[in-house]
């Protein structure tokens, strides 16, 4: 088993990678490029504005819960917090957020030790990046959809290998939690998928490096800049 603290996880290149940027990249390597390099960017629209706010409203939501807040006491505050927060009638949108507090005080945490955008970062791994959600050391990604995707468990294993290095203790697995359908997917982080989310590390290196972005059309009916990314590069 590779784990974060031992030498088998060490990179080759020494070159930092953020962890989002691998997720990215499994999707297209060329979004990677437009997103990060070149600075392209999608509309905001309901539907995205939608999406960052009930992300917020899960992680808010969270820290009230491990704070042994009261569900209607944390309705309040989550509404306090995202009309300050977001330029939005939080009438269109109550409902989304009323959904989401209570899935996730239907969650029994795995402990009060709760931690919200965890930064970590590792000189051995070459690896840095914000944690959506820890519970106790077990850590946590929130996603909006209804599935998980192979990039959401990569992500997951990287970040568990980061906690590893910085505990320098044996973390197994851990969990997605799918906003979108209200439940909570626990991840086993075994060999193979370890070795898979370093090869991933060192292919995101390697294209940072040369500035080399396969673009992957496969994706592209599902990307938020397709429409724009063929206006640039048809």
């Amino acid at each position: 088993m590779i784990r974060g603290y031992s030498d088998k996880a060490r990179a080759v290149f020494d070159r930092y990678i953020d962890v989002s940027d691998v997720n990215i990249f499994i999707f297209c390597p060329y979004k990677l490029y437009l997103t990060k390099y070149i600075g392209l960017k999608s509309k905001d629209t309901f539907k995205s504005i939608l999406g960052k706010i009930l992300h917020r409203v899960y992680l808010y939501t969270s820290h009230l819960l491990a704070e042994n807040i009261d569900i209607d006491s944390a309705r309040k505050r989550v509404l306090e917090d995202i009309s300050k927060r977001f330029n939005i009638d939080i009438g269109d949108v109550k409902k989304h957020i009323d959904r989401v507090v209570e899935y996730r005080y239907s969650i029994p945490l795995l402990s009060r030790d709760v931690r919200i955008e965890f930064y970590v970062k590792s000189d051995k791994l070459c690896l840095k990046g914000y944690i959506d959600l820890i519970e106790g050391s077990y850590p946590i990604e929130v996603k909006l959809r209804d599935e998980v995707r192979y990039s959401d468990v990569i992500q997951l294993t990287l970040y568990t290998l980061l906690l590893e290095d910085m505990y320098r203790s044996d973390i197994d697995y851990g969990y997605i939690d799918l906003i979108g359908k209200g439940v909570r997917r626990k991840i086993y982080i075994n060999s193979d998928v370890r070795a898979k989310a370093l090869k991933y590390r060192e292919r995101v290196q390697v294209a940072e490096m040369t500035g080399i972005y396969p673009r992957f059309k496969g994706s592209c009916n599902k990307c938020d800049i397709k429409n724009e990314c063929r206006l640039m590069f048809s």
